[in-house]
């Protein structure tokens, strides 16, 4: 039961960030992996949320857990 808590607690809190980001889309920093100052990356309980600024648009790039590198390639 345990672990169906902390997954409704993380999903609550990445749509929260999420939403933030729509009104504060450069919030977060540069992703260190990229050179790209429009990706960038917020992290919420140990997760990152990897997104691009297209404009006056938000792209949600991906969202996993902050101790995997990321690879240039999951972002096609």
């Amino acid at each position: 039961m345990d672990s169906v808590v902390y997954a409704l607690r993380t999903v609550v809190a990445l749509l929260d960030k999420v939403q933030f980001l729509s009104a504060h889309p450069m919030s977060g920093h540069r992703v260190p992996e990229f050179t790209d100052a429009r990706i960038r990356e917020v992290q919420v309980l140990g997760q990152r949320i990897i997104h691009r600024v297209v404009g006056e648009q938000l792209h949600i790039l991906r969202i996993f857990h902050a101790k995997r590198l990321l690879k240039r390639q999951q972002l096609r």
